[in-house]
């Protein structure tokens, strides 16, 4: 206790309290993540991003552009494009209410065919090794590769004489069905609700066995079944495909599955989940992805799980998918978007590609078409893109600032007119910028200390041109502070 000026102080010597200094902290990124437009707090993924990959993670990349390999004849509007082995794809034009087969190797048309009939809708294309030899001479014999297109039951040789030809049928009855796919020597399809496999074979051998023919013949004919014993299986397929040894065929919320490698085969109900197309239908890193009412679904063999619960997307009404050998491609014209998934890592991101129509996979590259041509995804030049990270509250509504942010990138490759900016960006918007264009390639940190950040929670986001690599995000905060308005 003290007296002076004649009043008495209670409190004991340095026992006041003594105002602290703000404590401040460290955060820093050394391995990003994917999109995640779901959980946009405290996610630590990217709350939006555009032509942003992963094929260098942890770190991100700036992709390629598209680029236009084939143009479409005048007056024509492109249907769709398919794979049809080595470096060759087929596109499906049409003019005119006739559709038009073009057989393109090389990036050059080498075959324009003369209109056919147009049924609507988009053809089904499988490939068919025919076995051209004697079945007990196997070493001479060879396979033949023919292209089908159905429901029209016309056949293409690309080492023929460039035409198109009508089934040689011997007088038995094709069934013209709606998609197709071919698995140990056989066309399988659907048809109004009904799977069909072709003679052994014979792509337009359609017989069914006779009551009396013995083993060995029922095992090289024909075969037709329903699909409809299950009250919920009802309705028309949507697609067929083969995977993993065996077929499958998707109704718009059911998946079957064929078991046996030869005549009778056996039905087997696999889920209560379907595709909404055959365009919805693709395989990519050894399992198979189809896009469903409610999304993205990826089955290796067990029951179909959902992958896409990051996007965010309430209506996958006519998606469409295509791969390369590690990327999954996801157009969903409800948001005018291509969504990109790494099998990789699991990741989501997003890049150029609106409007298109089809996907095809050509060696390890993935095409797209449009109502003008086909497209290459990643055979353009690095265009804009940009990324934001999710609002980093640090698991607590208190007010902080940011005093400085560092990012490191790579400029892998220089080019005239490439830049990225960094921003700080709070409710109210961004805050605080900085822009470094470089005059070659090589490493840089960008460092920019920061004014009127405080908030609750802050993004950073990054924007540029050109062939980037983002490797190192670190940030100096401060609590406490007022906002800025």
């Amino acid at each position: 206790m003290s007296v002076r000026n004649g009043l008495v102080n209670d409190m004991p010597y340095l026992s006041a309290y003594i105002p602290s200094p703000n404590s401040s902290q460290r955060s820093v990124k050394t391995s990003w993540a994917g999109l995640n437009r779901k959980q946009t707090q405290d996610s630590g993924e990217l709350s939006d991003a555009h032509n942003v990959g992963l094929s260098a993670f942890p770190f991100l990349v700036s992709t390629k552009g598209s680029k236009r390999i084939w143009e479409c004849p005048s007056g024509h509007t492109v249907v769709s494009v398919h794979s049809t082995g080595n470096e060759s794809y087929a596109v499906i034009t049409r003019k005119e209410n006739k559709l038009y087969f073009h057989y393109v190797s090389e990036e050059k048309t080498v075959s324009v065919q003369e209109g056919f009939a147009d049924e609507g809708g988009i053809p089904s294309i499988a490939l068919f090794n025919v076995y051209e030899g004697k079945p007990d001479d196997i070493v001479s014999a060879k396979f033949n590769r023919m292209i089908l297109i159905y429901p029209y039951c016309l056949s293409f040789d690309p080492k023929g004489d460039g035409t198109l030809k009508t089934f040689n049928t011997s007088g038995n009855v094709v069934p013209r069905l709606k998609h197709v796919t071919v698995m140990n020597g056989r066309v399988f399809g659907v048809l109004d609700g009904k799977f069909y496999a072709s003679e052994w074979n014979d792509y337009a051998g359609w017989r069914l066995p006779a009551v009396d023919d013995s083993s060995d013949v029922l095992a090289s004919r024909a075969w037709v079944s329903t699909t409809q014993s299950d009250i919920d299986a009802s309705g028309d397929f949507t697609g067929i495909t083969v995977y993993d040894g065996h077929v499958i065929g998707f109704k718009r919320n059911f998946m079957h599955m064929l078991y046996n490698n030869k005549n009778p085969f056996r039905i087997v109900d696999v889920a209560k989940i379907g595709a909404i197309s055959q365009e919805a239908i693709c395989e990519c890193g050894q399992i198979l992805f189809f896009a469903s009412d409610d999304g993205i679904y990826a089955f290796t063999g067990g029951y179909p799980k959902k992958v896409s619960e990051n996007l965010n997307v309430s209506d996958y009404n006519d998606t469409i998918l295509g791969a390369d050998d590690k990327t999954l491609y996801c157009f969903v014209p409800s948001e005018n978007r291509v969504f990109t998934y790494d099998t990789a890592s699991g990741m989501w991101g997003c890049i150029d590609g609106n409007s298109a129509i089809t996907f095809a996979r050509v060696e390890n590259d993935c095409l797209y078409s449009t109502s003008d041509g086909i497209y290459k995804i990643g055979g353009g030049e690095h265009e804009g893109f940009f990324l934001e990270t999710d609002a980093s509250f640090g698991g607590a509504l208190i007010e902080k600032r940011i005093k400085r942010l560092r990012l490191q990138v790579c400029h892998a490759t220089h080019k005239e007119g490439d830049y990225i900016t960094v921003e700080v960006v709070k409710s109210s918007g961004a805050t605080a910028s900085k822009t470094l264009a470089p005059s070659k390639a090589g490493n840089s940190v960008i460092s920019v200390i920061t004014r009127m950040t405080c908030d609750f929670g802050q993004k950073i986001r990054v924007c540029g041109r050109g062939d980037w690599e983002i490797r190192y995000l670190q940030l100096d905060y401060e609590s406490g502070g007022e906002k800025y308005v």
